[in-house]
C-alpha cells in the first residue's frame, strides 16, 4: 500500500502528541527546533498548534537586508535593469517590490518588466516543444500544490525513464526540479513555485479548449493508487476550480465522465459533482440529492463532515426553491439540523454556524411578513445564541461578522422588526439573547447608555448569564474604561474555568492586565497560550489599548533584540512585553539597541501584551 506524504504527516503528529503529552507529565525539559512552510504549517499540523511556543517567520526584507543584497548584485554584475541608476534609486526600486516574495522583487527590479511577463517569456523560450509541453504538465499539476510523479509524465508524454535526461532535466534547468520522495519511492517534479506555475497555467492556456485538452490528457494518465496522482485528482475536479476555468458547463459536465471512468464510485468525485449541479445555472437539484446520497454511503467516517455539509447547502438551495411554505420551512429545518450537529462534531470549521445563521435570517424575514410575534422572537433568539457562540470561538472570521451584520442591519433597519424585539423584551427580559440584540441595536445607532441599562435589566433578572456578562463588559471597555471593577466582574462571570469561551478570557485576562493585576492576567494569558484555540487567534493581535479614541502611548527602554523579536521594559509596571519585528515594528527595528528608550503602542493576543508601532524616544 502507498503511502502518501500528507497520511504520514498525519501518522508523525499522533505519535509526537503522544510523546509530548508523555514528557509534560513527566515534567521533562525539551527544546524542539523545527521547520515548515506556513501553508503546509497552517493546513497539515493543526494537531502540533498547541504545543508551538516560540515561532520565527522568514519575512520581507529590512532597508540593511536590501543594501546588502544591492552590493552582492553589483559585486556579480547582476543589477540588470538597475545598472547605471543611482544607489539611492535601486534602492527604492527594490524597496517597493520587497513587500512580495524575493524571487519576485528580485526579478522585476531587474528586469524592469511584470514578473508575469518575465515568466511566460521564460516558458516561450524553451525551445524544445516537448520540453515545453513537459513545463506544462508539470505547472498544471503544482498550481494545484501537488507534485507529478515521474511515472506520470512518462505516460503523459510518452517518454521513457532513459530519456529523461535529455528531454527534461537539460532544456529545463533551473525551471523545473526533481527531488527525491522517500515516501512513494520515486521522483516527483515542480516548478520553482505555486504561484509561478499559476501564471504558466493561465497565459499558456488562454483559451479553453487548450485547457480542457490538458485537462482531459492528466486524468486519462493519473494512477490513482499513488496518493500523489489522488491529491492531483482532487484539485483538478474540484467544482468550484472547475467553474472559475470553465465557463462552458459541457466541457465540465464531460472532466467528470473522464474522471468518472478513472475512478468510478469515488466519493470525493460524486460530491464534487452534486456541488457543481447545485452551483450552476441550469443544474438539476435532483441530480445533486442523488450523487450526494451515494456519496456519503462510499464515504469513509472521515469524510462524511464534508459531504453532511454539503447536504446542508442543498437542502438550503431546495428551500430557496421551493413553492410550499411548509415544504419550504421543512427543509430548512433539516439543514439546520445537519449544521447544528456539525458545529458539535467539527469544531474546527466557522461553516455550520455560518450556515445556521443566514438561515434564522431567513425565517425572521418570513415571521416578520406573516406578523407572527412568537415565531419572530424564537428565531431571533436562536441566531443570537448562534452568533455568541460563533464569535466566542471564530471572533474574527469574516463569513460570521458579516452574518451578524446583516442580522443588526435588519432588525435596525426593519421599524416592525425594532419594534418586534422591544416589545418581546418588555415581555421576556430574562432572555439574554434578546437583550443582548436589542442591545447591540441601541449601541448601533448611537444609544448606548440605552444599550447598557436593556443588559442590566436582563442581568437583574438572570445574574447568571455569563452572554449578558461579557457582551456589558464589552460596552463599558468602549465607553467607560475607566470602571475597571465593574468590567472584571462582568468578564469574570462569562465564563467557566476551562471552558471554550475563549474570547470572554482573553478580555478577562487584558483587562486584569491593564488594571496592574499583572500576575493574574498572565496565569490567564498561559492558559489561553496552551487551549485548544485555532493558532490564528493566539497569534492575532488586537484590542489596542485607546485613549481618547486613538491609541494610547506608551514608553519604556528596550531590554533585548533578535533578528524577528525583542522584549520592552515598560515605564511602571516594569514588566518585558514581547515586540515582533513584523508586527507594525519595522520601520524603526533596525535603530533598537539595548537600553535604548522607545515609544510603544500596546495591544494584546492570546498570550499576553504585544508592543507594536514602535518608535525610538
Amino acid at each position: 500500500m502507498r503511502f502518501s506524504p500528507k497520511l504520514y504527516m498525519v501518522h508523525l503528529q499522533f505519535e509526537f502528541t503522544l510523546f509530548m503529552d508523555r514528557a509534560r507529565k513527566d515534567q521533562m525539559l525539551l527544546s524542539i527546533i523545527t521547520c515548515e512552510r506556513s501553508n503546509e504549517w497552517n493546513t497539515y499540523c493543526t494537531e502540533l498548534h498547541p504545543y508551538l511556543s516560540t515561532e520565527y517567520e522568514l519575512r520581507y526584507l529590512s532597508s540593511k537586508e536590501i543594501g546588502i543584497l544591492l552590493d552582492l548584485l553589483r559585486k556579480n554584475n547582476s543589477l540588470g535593469y538597475m545598472d547605471g541608476m543611482l544607489p539611492q534609486q535601486q534602492k527604492e526600486l527594490l524597496t517597493q517590490k520587497a513587500g512580495r516574495q524575493l524571487l519576485v522583487a528580485l526579478h522585476e527590479a531587474t528586469s524592469g518588466k511584470p514578473f508575469e511577463d518575465i515568466i511566460y517569456d521564460e516558458y516561450k523560450s524553451i525551445s524544445n516543444p516537448q520540453a515545453q509541453s513537459l513545463y506544462l504538465t508539470v505547472a498544471i499539476m503544482h498550481r494545484l500544490g501537488v507534485h507529478t510523479r515521474a511515472g506520470l509524465i512518462s505516460r503523459v508524454h510518452g517518454i521513457p525513464f532513459s530519456e529523461f535526461m535529455d528531454k527534461l532535466f537539460r532544456p529545463l534547468e533551473y525551471i523545473v526540479f526533481a527531488i527525491n520522495d522517500a515516501i512513494i519511492k520515486d521522483h516527483v517534479y515542480l516548478t520553482r513555485h505555486q504561484n509561478i506555475a499559476e501564471i504558466i497555467f493561465e497565459r499558456a492556456l488562454v483559451d479553453l479548449q487548450s485547457r480542457y485538452d490538458e485537462y482531459i490528457r492528466i486524468l486519462n494518465h493519473l494512477d490513482i493508487d499513488y496518493n500523489a496522482d489522488r491529491d492531483g485528482f482532487k484539485g483538478l475536479v474540484s467544482a468550484r476550480r472547475l467553474l472559475s476555468i470553465f465557463p462552458n458547463n459541457e466541457m465540465i459536465r464531460n472532466i467528470y465522465v473522464v474522471a468518472g471512468s478513472r475512478c468510478p464510485d469515488d466519493p470525493m468525485l460524486l460530491q464534487q459533482q452534486a456541488i457543481f449541479e447545485m452551483n450552476v445555472d441550469g443544474g438539476s437539484l435532483e441530480k445533486a440529492k442523488e450523487l450526494l446520497d451515494k456519496s456519503y454511503k462510499l464515504a469513509f467516517t472521515a469524510q462524511r463532515k464534508s459531504i453532511t455539509h454539503s447536504v446542508a447547502m442543498l437542502l438550503i438551495k431546495q428551500a430557496d426553491c421551493a413553492t410550499n411554505p411548509a415544504e419550504r420551512i421543512k427543509l430548512r429545518e433539516q439543514a439546520k439540523k445537519i449544521s447544528s450537529e456539525l458545529t458539535v462534531t467539527d469544531s474546527s470549521s466557522s461553516h455550520p454556524f455560518h450556515t445556521i445563521i443566514k438561515l434564522g435570517i431567513d425565517e425572521i424575514k418570513d415571521a416578520m411578513h406573516t406578523g407572527d410575534d412568537v415565531s419572530f422572537e424564537r428565531k431571533v433568539k436562536e441566531v443570537e445564541e448562534y452568533i455568541f457562540r460563533a464569535l466566542q470561538a471564530f471572533p474574527s472570521d469574516s463569513f460570521i461578522l458579516d452574518a451578524e451584520s446583516q442580522f443588526c442591519h435588519l432588525i435596525r433597519s426593519e421599524p416592525k422588526a425594532f419594534e418586534s424585539i422591544k416589545k418581546a423584551f418588555a415581555s421576556n427580559k430574562k432572555s439574554p439573547y434578546i437583550a443582548s440584540r436589542l442591545a447591540k441595536v441601541y449601541k448601533d445607532m448611537g444609544q448606548v447608555d440605552e444599550a447598557i441599562r436593556v443588559l442590566k435589566e436582563c442581568l437583574d433578572i438572570n445574574p447568571s448569564s455569563k452572554d449578558i456578562h461579557f457582551t456589558l463588559a464589552k460596552y463599558l471597555i468602549d465607553v467607560k474604561p475607566d470602571s475597571a471593577g465593574d468590567i472584571i466582574h462582568h468578564l469574570r462571570r462569562s465564563f467557566t474555568q476551562g471552558d471554550v469561551n475563549y474570547n470572554a478570557q482573553f478580555f478577562y485576562a487584558r483587562s486584569l492586565y491593564l488594571a496592574g493585576e499583572i500576575d493574574e492576567a498572565l496565569r490567564v494569558f498561559k492558559a489561553l497560550g496552551d487551549s485548544k484555540a485555532s493558532l490564528i487567534l493566539k497569534k492575532e493581535s488586537q484590542a489596542t489599548v485607546m485613549e481618547n479614541n486613538k491609541p494610547k502611548v506608551y514608553h519604556g527602554k528596550v531590554f533585548k533584540v533578535e533578528h524577528s523579536h525583542a522584549f520592552i521594559v515598560k515605564d511602571g509596571t516594569g514588566d518585558k512585553i514581547f515586540a515582533y519585528r513584523y508586527n507594525g515594528n519595522r520601520g524603526f527595528w533596525d535603530q533598537l539597541k539595548t537600553e535604548r528608550r522607545v515609544v510603544f503602542e500596546l495591544a494584546f493576543n492570546y498570550r499576553g501584551p504585544v508592543v507594536t508601532n514602535i518608535k525610538t524616544e
